[in-house]
């Protein structure tokens, strides 16, 4: 998997689409930025573009994975007690 040199977390939020993983370097102290960003984009443009973003972050590595699905499978999955499942998708790598 290619790992990215974020330089604005918004704009790589904004490029996810449905159905893609994507994981790249970003210091710890940019950490609370990635999860007001993903909670804004969820909240905001993603609801509008019906995709919603997840995230994790490998501290160990400083690696933060962003993973995207439609809104209508992240409510599915949500309504059976599923909403974890997004999870498995995350490299095993930065897990």
């Amino acid at each position: 998997m290619k790992i990215e040199r974020v330089t604005n977390i918004t704009e790589w939020i904004n490029a996810i689409n449905p159905g893609e993983v994507k994981s790249a370097y970003l210091p710890c102290d940019k950490v609370q930025s990635l999860n007001c960003l993903a909670s804004r984009h969820n909240q905001g443009r993603g609801k509008q573009r019906g995709k919603f973003v997840h995230y994790h972050y490998c501290s160990d590595l400083e690696v933060a994975t962003i993973i995207c699905e439609t809104r209508e499978d992240y409510l599915t999955n949500k309504e059976n007690g599923e909403e974890n499942s997004w999870k498995t998708q995350i490299p095993k790598d930065f897990r």
